[in-house]
């Protein structure tokens, strides 16, 4: 039987952290945010025998949930054989920034939505703010392989996901999008992808992309057909996969998602 908890208990004792961690800030002036990078470690990262060793990095949209949840299915994966050791790296908001359900509706929506999100369209330059100063940041901090960067992000995350993935193919080799928003601004990412058809660069890498079984229709038929529309556009380096996942709704997916979506992003 669990004992019943002291009535008061220090807030020193309540405090729990991320194993071989660290938050450092970074403000990006390519869109005038202050963001907290939370940045985990491999076991033996610092261990003689790995001084040379260079590992992947695993980026994090909506670290203040994503983080820590991929925490703790990562070791599992590692210990199983099925991902390499990597370097996981949470973008959160911090300092005048740090209002997450503001600056998530803006960061990572590519146009505003009248209803909803009318300060939205900041994809453009949080990829810009992505692309040259946060992973050159990281990249001078930590050991990594600059051939093997994963970017995930779930719901208007993984909106930001697919995004990058058509607008800088090349900055990334893994992607992993649980429940992606595809129906925002009127299936504005589909519609803008129908019309660039020969006109971008080519997508490539592999993308794990999910829905859930008991959300509505429209949503799960908007990722169906978001993996059709690439496979009809001629992406021969792309490599996809959409799962449905059974008895779950929009959040409750996310830790088979992550699962599942790491397993397929490092397969060989």
């Amino acid at each position: 039987l669990l004992s019943a908890p002291p009535a008061e208990v220090p807030a020193a004792r309540l405090a729990v952290s991320v194993p071989s961690s660290e938050s450092v800030p970074l403000h990006c002036t390519s869109n005038d945010r202050d963001y907290d990078l939370y940045i985990r470690y491999p076991d033996g990262y610092q261990e003689e025998k790995n001084r040379e060793r260079r590992y992947p990095v695993i980026y994090i949209c909506d670290a203040q949930w994503d983080f820590f949840l991929i925490s703790g299915i990562y070791p599992t994966l590692v210990f199983d054989q099925k991902i390499e050791e990597s370097i996981l790296v949470g973008m959160a908001w911090g300092g005048k920034t740090s209002n997450y359900w503001q600056y998530r509706g803006i960061d990572y929506t590519p146009v505003p939505m009248a209803d909803r999100y009318q300060e939205g369209g900041g994809a453009a330059k949080f990829l810009t703010a992505l692309k040259t100063e946060i992973i050159p940041f990281v990249d001078g901090r930590v050991r990594a392989d600059t051939s093997k960067r994963v970017l995930t992000g779930s719901s208007l995350g993984g909106l930001f996901v697919l995004y990058t993935l058509l607008n800088e193919p090349d900055l990334f080799s893994g992607y992993i999008a649980p429940t992606p928003a595809l129906a925002y601004a009127d299936n504005w990412m589909a519609r803008t992808e129908a019309a660039s058809a020969g006109t971008r660069k080519a997508a490539r890498g592999r993308l794990f992309m999910t829905a859930g079984r008991l959300e509505s229709d429209a949503w799960r038929d908007a990722v169906v057909n978001f993996q059709k529309a690439l496979e009809s556009q001629g992406n021969p380096g792309l490599t996809i996969k959409t799962v449905i996942i059974e008895g779950e709704g929009h959040s409750g997916q996310k830790a088979e998602a992550y699962n599942r979506g790491l397993r397929f992003v490092f397969e060989k």
